[in-house]
């Protein structure tokens, strides 16, 4: 029995020393990397130079003109027309500069209401509510192809639209409550879905203070509805119609919490975006361009509408990771 645990006590020595070593690996593979890469850019930096560009459009009201030319089978940018510092000009793109663009938004057309008011309903409606981003977009895609298909993406607001909500309470009364219901402290990242929510409410609780100038009597949170068409529960009216108060009324009816004495101490301000959702709308493997388009040069594509196979859209992970690549 002493030889068997012996040699148990080995066998579990030698498989840590390989995990250890492995790890060392890693962290000298990594530290190697970053140092390969730090002389790349020091090597570099002096043929680096960033031109930032305000893509809002151009003095008569059209979008942003991105020109691309076909050589050898190739797309490639050759020139933009935007405002740079105030002033519409035309910048020519050489072939061996790099031109980084943002494509689609998804708080495009988003409108805010107030505790009081809902949100304007002709803003959240209006399919041609897009902004820059959208219009550059747009106009790739209409030049070549190999850019995706945007529409896919823009125009389906009943399919996309969610409106959220955010809520600050002078008295601490909603959290306590909150807290003696799910046995959760605020902080542990976790969205609370509502089942029996006919807009299908989802509140998440953040550690407080989430402001580095917050006051400490003050607390904050955040929720959204999936369905805010939907008439509620309780306020008999779509959540696209309700004010900040009618939709914390809600809320309020669905935890089955007091209403007077936490709406007396609540501010809550609606906001309906009308693309929240749309990049994880059905699409099929043409409407999203890779990072670098499929046949292109000099261009490259960032945010949640490119294709990165095996990553997950809607974080601010995969928009980094778009970036990185």
């Amino acid at each position: 029995m002493a030889a068997q645990v012996t040699l148990r006590h080995l066998a579990f020595s030698m498989e840590l020393i390989v995990q250890v070593g492995t790890l060392k690996l890693k962290i000298k593979t990594a530290l190697n990397e970053l140092l390969e890469l730090s002389e790349v850019i020091n090597g570099n930096r002096h043929e680096l130079n960033v031109l930032k560009v305000n893509v809002c459009g151009t003095e008569d009201g059209s979008p942003v003109a991105i020109r691309t030319q076909l050589l050898s089978g190739t797309v490639s940018i050759s020139a933009i027309r935007a405002l740079h510092d105030g002033a519409e000009e035309t910048i020519t793109v050489s072939p061996k500069d790099i031109v980084i663009i943002s494509l689609g938004s998804t708080t495009s057309g988003s409108s805010s209401g107030t505790n009081n008011d809902p949100p304007l309903k002709k803003t959240m409606e209006a399919e041609n509510e897009l902004d820059e981003n959208w219009s550059i977009w747009l106009d790739l895609a209409t030049q070549n192809p190999t850019f995706g298909d945007p529409y896919n993406f823009c125009t389906r607001i009943s399919e996309s639209r969610l409106e959220s909500f955010t809520v600050t309470l002078k008295d601490p009364e909603f959290f306590t409550r909150f807290i003696n219901l799910t046995h959760d402290r605020p902080g542990l990242g976790t969205f609370v879905s509502l089942r029996d929510s006919n807009w299908m409410i989802s509140i998440c609780i953040p550690r407080q203070p989430f402001f580095s100038s917050q006051p400490g009597n003050i607390k904050v949170f955040w929720g959204y509805g999936l369905r805010p068409d939907r008439e509620g529960n309780f306020v008999r009216k779509p959540m696209l119609s309700c004010s900040g108060e009618e939709i914390m009324t809600e809320l309020l009816s669905l935890l089955d919490f007091p209403l007077a004495s936490i709406l007396r101490n609540s501010i809550t301000i609606p906001c309906v975006m009308p693309r929240r959702t749309a990049s994880m709308l059905p699409r099929n493997r043409r409407n999203r361009p890779n990072v670098i388009p499929d046949g292109t040069a000099n261009i490259a594509v960032i945010g949640q509408f490119v294709d990165i196979p095996d990553e997950t859209t809607v974080s601010l992970d995969y928009s980094v990771r778009g970036a990185h690549r």
